[in-house]
Protein backbone atom coordinates (compact mmCIF):
# COMPACT_ATOMS: atom_id res chain seq x y z
CA UNK A 1 0.00 0.00 0.00
CA UNK A 2 1.44 3.26 -1.21
CA UNK A 3 0.80 6.43 0.21
CA UNK A 4 -1.98 5.55 2.37
CA UNK A 5 -3.28 7.35 5.78
CA UNK A 6 -6.49 7.36 7.81
CA UNK A 7 -7.54 11.07 8.65
CA UNK A 8 -11.01 12.70 10.35
CA UNK A 9 -13.43 12.96 8.04
CA UNK A 10 -13.97 16.68 6.57
CA UNK A 11 -17.31 17.78 6.68
CA UNK A 12 -17.65 18.84 3.18
CA UNK A 13 -16.82 15.28 2.25
CA UNK A 14 -20.04 13.97 3.51
CA UNK A 15 -21.80 13.82 -0.49
CA UNK A 16 -18.65 11.99 -0.99
CA UNK A 17 -19.05 9.49 1.75
CA UNK A 18 -22.45 9.13 1.17
CA UNK A 19 -22.05 7.85 -1.81
CA UNK A 20 -19.27 5.84 -1.41
CA UNK A 21 -21.03 3.90 0.84
CA UNK A 22 -24.20 3.61 -1.53
CA UNK A 23 -22.11 2.06 -4.38
CA UNK A 24 -20.02 -0.06 -1.60
CA UNK A 25 -23.78 -1.51 -0.11
CA UNK A 26 -24.81 -2.11 -3.85
CA UNK A 27 -21.52 -4.29 -4.48
CA UNK A 28 -23.35 -6.90 -2.80
CA UNK A 29 -26.31 -6.77 -5.05
CA UNK A 30 -29.41 -6.29 -3.39
CA UNK A 31 -32.79 -5.13 -5.21
CA UNK A 32 -33.30 -1.44 -5.78
CA UNK A 33 -35.95 -1.00 -3.04
CA UNK A 34 -33.50 -1.95 -0.77
CA UNK A 35 -30.82 0.53 -2.06
CA UNK A 36 -33.55 3.28 -1.88
CA UNK A 37 -33.85 2.60 1.54
CA UNK A 38 -30.34 2.47 2.33
CA UNK A 39 -29.58 5.34 0.15
CA UNK A 40 -32.31 7.19 2.68
CA UNK A 41 -31.42 6.01 6.02
CA UNK A 42 -27.76 5.80 5.57
CA UNK A 43 -27.15 9.05 4.40
CA UNK A 44 -23.62 10.74 6.19
CA UNK A 45 -24.99 14.74 7.00
CA UNK A 46 -22.65 17.35 8.05
CA UNK A 47 -23.88 16.84 11.15
CA UNK A 48 -23.14 13.24 11.64
CA UNK A 49 -19.72 14.11 11.37
CA UNK A 50 -19.72 16.72 13.31
CA UNK A 51 -21.36 14.78 16.51
CA UNK A 52 -19.57 11.29 16.05
CA UNK A 53 -16.24 10.26 14.68
CA UNK A 54 -15.90 9.40 10.90
CA UNK A 55 -12.69 8.59 9.85
CA UNK A 56 -11.48 8.01 5.97
CA UNK A 57 -8.55 5.92 4.30
CA UNK A 58 -7.17 7.93 1.73
CA UNK A 59 -5.11 5.83 -1.33
CA UNK A 60 -2.71 7.68 -3.62
CA UNK A 61 -4.87 10.98 -2.27
CA UNK A 62 -8.42 9.82 -3.12
CA UNK A 63 -10.85 8.26 -0.32
CA UNK A 64 -10.62 4.53 -0.58
CA UNK A 65 -12.83 4.07 2.58
CA UNK A 66 -14.93 5.15 5.32
CA UNK A 67 -15.97 4.03 9.11
CA UNK A 68 -17.85 6.06 11.31
CA UNK A 69 -19.67 5.15 14.94
CA UNK A 70 -21.12 6.20 18.37
CA UNK A 71 -19.25 5.83 21.41
CA UNK A 72 -20.96 5.22 24.53
CA UNK A 73 -18.48 5.44 27.93
CA UNK A 74 -16.47 2.58 26.89
CA UNK A 75 -18.50 0.96 24.04
CA UNK A 76 -18.60 2.16 20.24
CA UNK A 77 -21.38 1.21 17.91
CA UNK A 78 -19.84 1.01 14.18
CA UNK A 79 -22.35 2.62 12.03
CA UNK A 80 -20.39 2.63 9.32
CA UNK A 81 -17.67 0.51 7.53
CA UNK A 82 -17.03 0.88 3.54
CA UNK A 83 -14.45 0.36 0.80
CA UNK A 84 -14.34 2.16 -1.91
CA UNK A 85 -15.69 -0.82 -4.86
CA UNK A 86 -12.04 0.05 -6.47
CA UNK A 87 -10.46 -0.87 -3.72
CA UNK A 88 -11.75 -3.82 -2.32
CA UNK A 89 -9.72 -6.95 -2.23
CA UNK A 90 -6.52 -4.74 -1.96
CA UNK A 91 -6.03 -4.90 2.01
CA UNK A 92 -7.81 -1.47 2.52
CA UNK A 93 -10.10 -3.12 5.03
CA UNK A 94 -7.29 -3.93 6.91
CA UNK A 95 -5.70 -0.60 7.00
CA UNK A 96 -8.70 0.76 7.80
CA UNK A 97 -9.78 -1.35 10.47
CA UNK A 98 -6.32 -1.32 11.92
CA UNK A 99 -7.04 2.56 12.26
CA UNK A 100 -10.44 1.77 13.82
CA UNK A 101 -8.45 -0.52 16.67
CA UNK A 102 -5.68 2.00 17.21
CA UNK A 103 -8.60 4.65 17.86
CA UNK A 104 -10.64 2.72 19.88
CA UNK A 105 -7.39 1.80 22.02
CA UNK A 106 -6.76 5.58 22.33
CA UNK A 107 -9.59 6.38 23.25
CA UNK A 108 -9.97 3.48 26.60
CA UNK A 109 -12.76 1.89 24.05
CA UNK A 110 -12.92 -1.96 25.23
CA UNK A 111 -15.98 -3.42 22.77
CA UNK A 112 -17.30 -2.47 19.76
CA UNK A 113 -20.97 -3.84 18.11
CA UNK A 114 -22.08 -3.68 15.23
CA UNK A 115 -24.56 -5.14 12.15
CA UNK A 116 -23.08 -6.08 8.92
CA UNK A 117 -24.04 -8.00 5.74
CA UNK A 118 -23.84 -12.16 5.38
CA UNK A 119 -21.41 -11.79 2.67
CA UNK A 120 -18.55 -9.71 4.47
CA UNK A 121 -18.81 -11.69 8.13
CA UNK A 122 -15.43 -13.73 7.63
CA UNK A 123 -13.78 -10.19 6.71
CA UNK A 124 -14.91 -9.28 10.34
CA UNK A 125 -14.11 -12.99 11.84
CA UNK A 126 -10.39 -12.32 10.66
CA UNK A 127 -10.41 -8.84 12.36
CA UNK A 128 -11.29 -10.69 15.86
CA UNK A 129 -15.23 -10.03 15.81
CA UNK A 130 -17.86 -12.63 16.79
CA UNK A 131 -20.88 -12.93 15.62
CA UNK A 132 -23.34 -12.98 18.72
CA UNK A 133 -26.50 -13.07 17.28
CA UNK A 134 -29.21 -11.92 14.80
CA UNK A 135 -31.39 -8.30 14.97
CA UNK A 136 -33.77 -7.29 12.33
CA UNK A 137 -32.33 -5.13 9.54
CA UNK A 138 -33.98 -1.54 9.79
CA UNK A 139 -34.04 -1.77 5.93
CA UNK A 140 -36.15 -4.40 4.85
CA UNK A 141 -36.71 -6.61 8.12
CA UNK A 142 -34.89 -9.53 7.47
CA UNK A 143 -32.46 -11.09 10.57
CA UNK A 144 -28.66 -9.99 10.14
CA UNK A 145 -25.98 -10.88 11.90
CA UNK A 146 -24.40 -8.90 15.33
CA UNK A 147 -20.94 -8.91 15.73
CA UNK A 148 -18.61 -7.54 18.58
CA UNK A 149 -15.52 -6.89 19.07
CA UNK A 150 -13.90 -7.27 22.29
CA UNK A 151 -10.87 -4.38 22.40
CA UNK A 152 -7.63 -5.23 24.81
Amino acid sequence: MNNSICRSALDREYKLLSQLAYESEAYWQYNQSYMDIFKEKYNITVEWIKQYEVRVLEVEGEIAGFWGAKRYKEKLELEYFYIEVGHIGKGNGKLLWKDLLSWCKAQGILEMEFVTSEQVIPFYEKQGAKVIGRVSSEIDGRAIPLLRCKLE
